[in-house]
């Protein structure tokens, strides 16, 4: 699904064109890419490397992107009815979210989710950590997160406080509403 998603997003924004070249600068000329299929981690890495190249743009940018636009196609594909049972607001989501993993691994059996704690700090303040087994996805984590306020109409920045090196969590993010 994952690389789908990122197949159809720099088609929309680049062209065909620039996707196919993608694909083969990854190695993957005749890769078919379809919803179902549990690709290797390595097959996604391969092909935002291959994209950042390809389209000159910083790993990061490219993956704040990807992040959000992430929400808006998994909540237009097959998941629409899963993200309106999961909350109705940004916060109450993202407490919900683990849940919606966990029910989408006996579906998926091979889905690695990760996992979010959250905590409200204030009414403002929403500190969220984020673990996962997928190192060097904080930047798309934020772009998700960034893409999860748009959603829900939750005008917010969203910063990153810290990358996992020195932690247990992969990242942590301050979630702050705007005035």
């Amino acid at each position: 699904m994952v690389n789908k998603f990122i197949g159809r997003t720099i088609s929309q924004e680049y062209g065909e064109p620039a996707w196919q070249q993608i694909c083969q600068q990854a190695g993957y000329p005749d890769l078919p890419i379809d919803a179902v299929t549990n690709y290797p981690d390595a097959i996604t890495f391969d092909l935002v490397a291959a994209a950042c190249c390809v389209l000159q743009a910083p790993q990061n940018e490219l993956l704040q992107l990807l992040g959000q636009r992430w929400v808006s196609f998994t909540a237009q594909e097959d998941y629409t009815e899963l993200f309106a049972v999961t909350g109705s607001d940004f916060y109450s989501f993202m407490c919900q979210l683990n849940k919606m993993h966990a029910s989408l691994q006996l579906q998926m059996p091979g889905l690695k989710p990760p996992f979010f704690h959250v905590e409200k700090l204030t009414e403002q303040c929403i500190l969220i950590e984020y673990y996962s087994e997928r190192h060097g996805l904080a930047a798309f984590t934020q772009g998700l997160l960034q893409g999860l306020c748009e959603y829900f109409s939750y005008p917010a920045q969203v910063r990153l406080l810290e990358s996992g090196e020195n932690s247990d969590y992969e990242a942590a993010f301050m979630v702050e509403e705007l005035a």
